[in-house]
């Protein structure tokens, strides 16, 4: 048994907010999720051994409220990390659209670790969701490291 008191923190593994998902998925019926759509610009190479870069964002509303995912390719374009968006913000008038998402997409080696761990890296995209396009800055912060924000503006087309 765990006590805790008013003052301590609890830090949930990144699982939490995906099981939270899969809860109301398993929950809902269909006519509590809309799909809003799926947007990508994700470039995957011709060759024998594909690789893919870029991102795709998919989005759904549950109860009024828009949920999704981001997803990074940074390889095989086969199984890519994703996280479940959070702080979600989508103003319907404006387009003015906002999120942040953790995702894990590969391993670092730091000086002192025997083995690689898994980056920590947290993504917040400021933009516009407009009639056909995702577009905006998204922002690139490394937390295992605590590095400097890389800033990246991105256009994200319909998925196909």
């Amino acid at each position: 048994m765990v006590l805790l008191t008013k003052n301590m923190k609890i830090s949930l593994p990144p699982v939490v907010p995906i099981m939270t998902l899969l809860v109301l998925a398993c929950t809902a019926t269909q006519k509590d999720f809309e799909y809003i759509g799926e947007w990508s610009n994700v470039v995957v190479s011709k060759s024998e051994d594909p690789h893919a870069d870029g991102f795709s964002l998919k989005l759904w509303r549950h109860q009024g409220k828009p949920i999704g995912f981001l997803t990074e390719y940074v390889g095989p374009p086969f199984d890519p990390p994703f996280g479940p968006l959070q702080d979600v913000t989508l103003n319907e008038n404006s387009g003015e659209f906002a999120f942040s998402a953790k995702l894990s997409p590969g391993i670092v080696f730091l000086p002192g670790q025997p083995k690689g761990v898994p980056t920590q890296i947290l993504y917040v995209f400021k933009g516009k969701l407009g009639d056909s396009d995702v577009t905006g800055t998204l922002e690139r912060q490394d937390r295992l490291r605590n590095g400097v924000a890389e800033r990246m503006e991105i256009t994200l087309k319909p998925a196909n």
